[in-house]
């Protein structure tokens, strides 16, 4: 897999172009998280106030699947689970507040294209936050995934409102000079099972529990798979 970009502060997420333009709703989406889907406690660990296993919100589990054409998996393969919240279809997205939901259209237009994962632990609190969007109707894009830094969670939870944080992020990446992006290291997709991957394809809008796996399979042993 692909080395995932760290954003550590706004300018990180102003120049990676995520969310960006309308009427994309990813930074909507970012924003209602870090403000109203979880807090820190004392000790700096997210604390959600909501389950995602619950289905709230249109979350619902992100399986990170072996994508053999797309260089493997989006993410780092672990035992606990992923979880994916962001399609704007589903009747629970209607939870979502107004201001992420108000530019979408139904329609292929963008309006409807980012998502946002979280990863647990094994105590099922969140380890990992990231933030991705479709580069087709199937595939999320392993060039525009990136990790949100614990810093910019807290520097988006300071911020008034949304209108102020969008102002902050599609303002300081014309005003100052690009910086060097920063990286945070490889990540190994090393599969748990014995068995070698098999190549998925996917019917839905997510890679996600909604998604429907076809396995292709041969007619025979001297067939070749193409």
């Amino acid at each position: 897999m692909a080395k995932i970009q760290l954003l550590g502060e706004m300018d990180d997420l102003s120049l990676s172009g995520f969310g960006q333009p309308s009427p994309r709703h990813g930074l909507q989406l970012l924003f209602w998280f870090a403000k109203k889907f979880i807090h820190f406690d004392n000790n700096n660990q997210i604390i959600m106030k909501y389950n995602p296993s619950d289905g709230r919100f249109g979350f619902h589990k992100f399986q990170n699947r072996f994508e053999r054409f797309q260089g493997g998996r989006l993410l780092p393969n672990q035992r606990s689970p992923y979880y994916e919240v962001g399609n704007l279809h589903p009747l629970e997205a209607q939870q979502l507040p107004k201001y992420v939901k108000e530019k979408f259209t139904g329609h292929i237009d963008g309006s409807n294209t980012d998502r946002l994962i979280i990863g647990l632990n094994s105590n099922g609190e969140i380890n990992k936050v990231y933030v991705t969007q479709h580069e087709n109707g199937r595939n999320f894009s392993h060039g525009h995934t990136y990790q949100i830094s614990e810093d910019l969670l807290h520097e988006i939870q300071n911020t008034s409102n949304c209108k102020s944080f969008l102002e902050q992020v599609l303002g300081t990446g014309k005003s100052k000079p690009k910086k060097k992006r920063r990286q945070i290291n490889d990540y190994v997709a090393v599969d748990m099972d014995s068995n070698p991957p098999i190549e998925n394809y996917y019917v839905g809008d997510d890679t996600s529990e909604y998604s429907i796996p076809i396995e292709k399979k041969s007619c025979c042993p001297c067939c070749t798979i193409l």
